[in-house]
């Protein structure tokens, strides 16, 4: 048999919330996946217990469609009786007329599924993260995989019962040992605590991490079977096998996530909904059968969705599905492809970034997660708008290794949004996200690609473009690029000052570490600066920069009203004796966060005035210099780096 559904089949009685009740139906989430795959192949059983009554009730129906029911096994008298009950909002509640000890004694075990593991092309589990269950299947599943003897796909429809934020660690735990893993979007919102779609659709895409990271992670942090401690299986030696997440969205359609792409597909159009019980069952069956027969990720969501219209329109499961049925399946499923589905690659192709995983799997990150009480309830690698990191929607294969960062700044007498009027001197530069906050773009320059990225100003913002272009991306340089005001007796409006190192009075990094950790440009970044600088004939200064937060009375200039306090009057003294050249709002971001994040970090600034000589504003002094120098900056670093990476391969050889 090349399909095995494993769960148990009942009695159903359905109260609809207009009063009406169909009652002795075939019913349970195994008949209707199973109905799910009958339409499209013929192949198909269910493996569970059953009553002795079963065959008396439902053995003419199996007749009729031709399934065998020699993987059902009497384990009583009666098969499970449940009453169904819709409500006037869509939901619904369950109740299992002979209590809860009976329909466990009726499900199938372990061992009975045992057999198939080999022989059958896909297994359908409808389960919940039960540690009896789960202990006595992962083994087998491990065991076929290491012999490599496992033919089945694996399917795990979860169960609603376990789809709470207490169950999460197991349920990805679980889905990362199985082939499959389908879930509903009410259940995705419970398991997760979100509303958000897109939110969810970034966790699951987490979840595959084809490096096995993720769940190497786990298996580090808590190597123990289910029910022990952390109540967690034990995954596959560091290995994740999912490969397909199926999120259902009702009337919505669903959304097929993979590590490749995310595809969102419809229903089918016009369907008479009589009975909604079993949709979900069924398209899951389908997709199972869709995945193993080779289709496409969009190809098994339609074939879920023309299977979930079959079981709507009538009460309870059809009465028969033969070939008319199927061949009208494959005509509308010729007719669906390639016209609604939305696919959406994602920006990291679900890759961890290299340098952020590293940091991720620090002993002691790791324990000050452990220690965060709501840690579970955060986005681990922050929110996602289909499918693009929220803020800056870039796309991540397009981000360049040098990332130059600008403020909108009318200070710089900029003429175009500022990205734009850089990516106008790349060769190729192309529009590769746009927030709306947040303009990239990318392009290259003397062979040095460089993405360029313009935004609000201050800290924050640039804590913002950075976390998005540091998480998702492998860029390894990042220079700030723009306007400043003079503090050194030295630097005059024009000139241009190459920051090696920054003054914190901001407080956005403090929030990372404290004060007293240095904010220090990266040695290669200030020697290629200066490099550019002199090649290009440009007035330059190399030392210190001020980076507060006020722009006003923070740096020593008087607010609304010329009003000012004591220590304001301090501030730009302090700094002068203490030889900093110049003050901004975003140099000590972009240093800071490039350090404590293994990237390379700088600074290079025109100034338009000088607060302690008097020297007046200057709109835009000095600016095409400070882009002249970064770009050409950038394009000597490329050059010690391809020299680095060709010495590096001489000395393997």
């Amino acid at each position: 048999m090349d399909y095995i559904i494993a769960s148990t089949v009942v009695t159903d009685e359905i109260r609809f919330a207009d009063k009406k009740t169909v009652e002795k139906k075939a019913g349970g989430a195994g008949i209707y996946a199973l109905c799910g795959i009958r339409l499209w192949c013929d192949s198909v059983m269910p493996v569970t217990g059953v009553g002795k009554d079963y065959a008396e009730m439902f053995g003419e129906w199996y007749k009729k469609n031709h399934i065998s029911m020699d993987g059902l096994i009497q384990k009583d008298e009666k098969t499970p009786y449940n009453v169904i009950q819709y409500f006037e909002d869509g939901e619904r509640s369950e109740m299992a007329l002979y209590g809860a000890d009976h329909y466990r004694k009726i499900e199938v075990t372990p061992k009975e599924l045992e057999p198939y593991f080999q022989t059958a092309k896909g297994i359908y589990i409808f389960k919940n993260t039960s540690p009896e269950f789960w202990n006595g299947i992962l083994p087998m599943m491990e065991s076929s995989f290491q012999t490599r003897s496992r033919a089945a796909a694996v399917m795990w429809e979860i169960a609603s019962d376990s789809t709470c934020p207490e169950c999460l660690e197991e349920v990805r735990r679980i889905a990362g040992n199985v082939d499959i893993f389908s879930i509903n979007l009410t259940e995705a919102r419970n398991l997760f605590g979100t509303e958000s779609l897109d939110e969810i659709i970034g966790k699951f895409r987490g979840w595959m991490d084809s490096s096995a990271q993720a769940v190497q992670r786990d298996m580090e942090s808590s190597p123990h079977a289910i029910g022990e401690n952390v109540g967690g299986p034990t995954p596959f030696a560091g290995q994740n096998h999912l490969k397909l997440i199926f999120l259902r969205r009702g009337s919505k359609g669903a959304v097929m996530i993979t590590p490749e792409e995310v595809v969102y597909v419809p229903t089918v159009d016009h369907v008479n909904v009589v009975d909604p019980t079993g949709g979900g069952n069924s398209s899951s069956g389908a997709v199972l059968y869709g995945w193993c027969s080779g289709h496409t990720p969009e190809e098994c969501g339609l074939m879920g969705s023309i299977a979930a219209a079959m079981c709507l329109e009538q009460y309870g499961v059809p009465d028969e599905i033969g070939m008319e049925k199927r061949e009208a399946a494959q005509r509308l499923l010729e007719t669906m492809k390639g016209k609604n589905p939305i696919k959406v690659s994602p920006p990291h192709s679900v890759r961890r970034n290299v340098k952020s995983e590293e940091i991720r799997k620090k002993p002691s990150i790791r324990r000050i997660h452990e220690q965060y009480e709501y840690y579970k309830n955060v986005p681990e690698r922050g929110l996602m708008i289909k499918g693009r990191p929220a803020l800056t929607q870039i796309d991540h294969e397009k981000v360049g290794d040098f990332v130059l960062i600008t403020v909108r700044d009318p200070l710089c007498a900029y003429d175009v949004d500022p990205a734009k009027k850089i990516a106008d001197r790349l060769e190729h530069a192309e529009l590769i996200g746009n927030s709306g906050m947040f303009t990239s773009y990318t392009g290259t320059y003397k062979g040095a690609k460089i993405t360029v990225v313009s935004g609000g100003s201050g800290s924050p913002e640039m804590e913002l473009i950075l976390y998005d272009f540091m998480e998702y991306t492998d860029a390894g340089t990042f220079l700030r690029v723009g306007g400043s005001g003079g503090i050194g007796d030295e630097v005059k409006p024009g000139d241009v000052v190459i920051a090696s190192g920054v003054v914190r009075e901001e407080a956005m990094t403090k929030a990372y570490i404290p004060a007293g950790y240095p904010a220090v440009s990266h040695y290669e970044v200030v020697g290629a600066m200066v490099e550019a600088a002199k090649t290009l004939g440009a007035p330059y200064h190399v030392g210190v920069t001020l980076s507060v937060d006020s722009d006003f009375v923070g740096g020593g200039r008087p607010g609304v009203g010329g009003y000012l306090q004591p220590w304001n009057i301090e501030i730009a003294g302090i700094y002068n004796r203490a030889g900093v050249l110049n003050g901004d709002r975003e140099s000590a971001a972009i240093v800071t966060l490039s350090a404590l994040f293994g990237r390379r970090g700088g600074s290079i600034c025109s100034v338009a005035d000088n607060l302690c000589t008097g020297e007046k504003f200057e709109a835009g002094g000095g600016h095409e210099f400070a882009i002249d120098i970064a770009l050409e900056g950038c394009a000597v670093l490329n050059r010690l780096d391809q020299e680095k990476n060709e010495k590096k391969a001489e000395e393997k050889q």
